[in-house]
């Protein structure tokens, strides 16, 4: 019968033990669903910005002439205006390239690392712009939308 007793203490003894092991582990999961939480908040503060501060003022999808033998569709005129109170430290522009049905079939990003100060505007490089890599045959350039799809704020 003592035996059988001291086993019991100890399964209660290892319950106690366990007890305090889930209790010391139960707040794991918060602190990744925390992360999450404010992963999803700052998503969602950078993609409010975007929509009602950070404006895409102008942007143009034209055939380039490189050499009397080569051409390309590029990228041009991008211009911005950051009404908001936050400065940026730089910003995604995505053409997404639509059938003539405005199904979106293909897309191409460009990043530029240009801050722009809380109500400045910043415009691209006259003459300048970026090629668009691996379009297929399928893709006209010319039905397409230009978005800002991506900002970071300056720290």
């Amino acid at each position: 019968v003592g035996i059988v007793k001291q086993s019991n203490e100890n399964i209660s003894d290892t319950t106690e033990n366990n007890s305090s092991i889930k209790s010391d582990y139960s707040n794991v999961g918060d602190s990744s669903k925390e992360e999450n939480n404010n992963a999803l908040q700052a998503e969602k503060e950078k993609q409010d910005y975007i929509d009602n501060q950070f404006k895409l003022i102008a942007g143009n999808v034209k055939y380039f002439e490189r050499t009397y033998s080569e051409n390309e569709w590029g990228l041009e005129n991008i211009e911005v205006k950051n009404t908001g109170d936050k400065n940026i430290k730089s910003f995604k522009v995505t053409v997404y390239f639509q059938d003539e049905a405005g199904n979106n079939i293909a897309e191409d990003s460009f990043t530029f690392s240009e801050s722009i100060k809380a109500n400045y505007s910043w415009k691209m490089e006259s003459g300048r712009y970026y090629s668009f890599d691996n379009l297929a045959s399928e893709v006209n350039p010319n039905k397409n939308i230009i978005k800002i799809t991506d900002i970071t704020f300056e720290n």
